[in-house]
């Protein structure tokens, strides 16, 4: 995409910074636990089942089962918060267009085709 592109678009998205910065943490966020349920097995291999330590097997499974849930939240969060994003990117340049529309001249309404608009 062009420069000139990213213009036209940064004011409709300056005012989203935030919420933009939050789906990239809440991103990688689901990223590094979809990552964890291995390392918790392989824990739970070392220092539960190989040595015998049999009163530390509620915890990780406990933890083994929780991990999928709380991704399963952290994507849900980031699903939200990338659709109101979206919606409201777009209608912020829908009414910004509209805007522009009602500045124009009657002369540019009248001799400009309705599917030209």
């Amino acid at each position: 995409m062009t420069n000139s592109f990213w213009r036209i678009l940064q004011p409709y998205l300056r005012r989203y910074r935030r919420f933009f910065i939050l789906a990239i943490v809440s991103s990688m966020l689901f990223n590094a636990l979809a990552l964890t349920p291995p390392l918790i097995f392989r824990r739970l291999v070392d220092d539960v089942v190989h040595p015998g330590n049999w009163d530390r097997l509620f915890f990780f499974v406990l933890l083994y089962a929780m991990i999928p849930l709380l991704a399963q939240a952290v994507q849900f969060g980031n699903a939200m918060i990338l659709v109101f994003l979206g919606h409201r990117v777009v209608a912020g340049i829908q009414i910004g267009m509209y805007r522009k529309l009602l500045r124009l001249s009657m002369r540019y309404h009248g001799e400009t085709p309705t599917g030209g608009l």
